[in-house]
């Protein structure tokens, strides 16, 4: 399948899997990422002002800042900065953080998606969802890493003269392929692919896996309901997109097996 191909595969999953999301049955993959985001909200404004307070105020005494003097305004700005800082570096691990916890019910919802689509079937076992969960778990915190040195690593592109200027569209890029990773994995996983076969097929389909991560990604920049409902979205889109390839391609099982 050629790139534009690919592309458009994508594009047309998420299309349809925003009418999917919000069918009778499905809402309450939802209403999950609405309890975690309440939680995970509080938590950080309780840490920004917390923490950012312990840091500010360490700051200030460093820095002999004043609140008497002109300085004292200093502080203040340094203050607020400390605090937005603390909430972006949440808004950047969130989305690996509410995958990994999200895990579970994320493969389940890929399984039913697969049973809504083809018919199939998978038998429960306790023993699989624990693997399964393992193997999010490994490949969120894998990918957050990668990305995080492809970030610091593309980021120094922005000091040199013409090629900072396509250094956010690749830091972009980087972080669309890595979030697909994650979000189609979970149909490799249930046909069996080890680790260097799922790698080898991310790579080989690596415009599809980048657009879908795309998508995701943009979705989280619509306030609070992009957070919401992008998830459930993602791996949904992502589902149809690959049986849809399956369908194409023929059956996609574990070359090494």
């Amino acid at each position: 399948m050629n790139l534009q191909k690919q592309f458009n595969l994508v594009t047309s999953s998420y299309f349809k899997a925003l009418s999917i999301i919000f069918r009778k049955g499905y809402k309450r993959f939802i209403a999950l990422p609405i309890l975690i985001n309440l939680v995970l909200l509080v938590f950080t404004i309780w840490l920004s002002f917390y923490l950012g307070q312990k840091i500010s105020d360490w700051t200030m005494g460093q820095l002999d800042f004043k609140d008497e003097d002109w300085t004292g305004f200093l502080g203040i700005i340094a203050s607020i900065v400390i605090r937005v800082v603390i909430f972006l570096l949440y808004f950047s691990v969130y989305k690996y953080v509410i995958l990994i916890l999200l895990s579970p019910f994320l493969s389940y919802l890929s399984e039913k998606v697969e049973r809504l689509e083809k018919g199939t079937d998978y038998e429960f076992s306790l023993t699989q969802l624990m693997r399964d969960i393992g193997r999010s778990i490994v490949i969120n915190l894998r990918n957050f890493l990668f990305e995080i040195m492809a970030t610091v690593v593309l980021s120094l592109l922005a000091f040199i003269p013409f090629l900072g200027l396509i250094s956010p569209f690749l830091i972009l890029l980087v972080q669309s392929y890595f979030f697909g990773f994650a979000m189609l994995d979970y149909n490799l996983e249930r046909r069996g692919f080890s680790w260097k076969s799922t790698e080898s097929w991310m790579r080989k389909y690596s415009v599809m896996v980048t657009t879908n991560g795309l998508y995701f990604h943009l979705s989280f920049l619509i306030p609070f309901v992009g957070w919401i409902i992008a998830p459930v979205w993602g791996v949904t889109a992502g589902t149809l997109a690959f049986l849809k390839l399956e369908e194409r391609s023929g059956s996609l099982r574990n070359p090494t097996a």
